[in-house]
């Protein structure tokens, strides 16, 4: 396989079909980078991905079209989209689903240490993401905006009705004969107060 060098405009087999060269393993030194802008088209490997694999799991690789361009204050912005699916598992029903993910990028980096470091870990104050070893990856993107897009409490549907909190069975697909009428919660006798 020839080396990964990323491209000024998207790339295309000799089929004209889009080039999905994984970029996973991409590291651009931006120490050394003319500042012209790059176009990276391509996926990565969900295997790489080990942060998010902890939260959801990829069923496919993520596909990457990035923008990295110099703008004239010296921050490098990266701008695009990442579009994969993920399987989660519902928070109420506990049923596995799929969810496809869009997330929009648009991020800016500045070189080196984060200032808010060097000060005894006071709170970031920007939206700079500072790059301590002057190098841009895409798989360290690609972790990082899928952990933010990850939902905390994911669901499968806005109607799923979850499990019953009496006997586990799954309200969705059937009902039970739990008995709902009493009340063994300490703020039961809150209820009588609004009669």
């Amino acid at each position: 396989m020839p080396p990964l060098v990323p491209n000024n405009t998207m790339s295309e087999s000799m089929s004209g079909q889009p080039f999905n060269e994984n970029l996973g393993r991409l590291r651009l030194s931006l120490a050394d980078w003319d500042g012209r802008e790059k176009q990276f088209f391509g996926i990565v490997d969900p295997t790489v991905l080990i942060e998010s694999a902890q939260e959801a799991t990829l069923s496919e690789p993520v596909s990457v079209r990035l923008t990295l361009s110099r703008e004239r204050n010296g921050h490098i912005r990266s701008e695009g989209q990442l579009t994969t699916k993920i399987g989660l598992t519902c928070a109420r029903c506990l049923n596995q689903f799929d969810a496809n993910i869009i997330i929009e990028v648009d991020r800016i980096y500045r070189l080196g240490e984060d200032p808010a470091l060097a000060r005894g870990g006071q709170e970031q104050t920007d939206d700079l993401t500072y790059l301590a070893d002057s190098r841009f990856s895409v798989r360290r993107l690609v972790d990082e905006e899928l952990i933010l897009a990850i939902p905390m409490i994911p669901i499968c549907d806005s109607q799923c009705a979850g499990l019953c909190s009496a006997c586990g069975a799954d309200l969705n697909k059937e009902s039970c004969q739990c008995d709902t009428g009493t009340d063994n919660s300490p703020f039961a006798v809150l209820k009588q107060l609004q009669s």
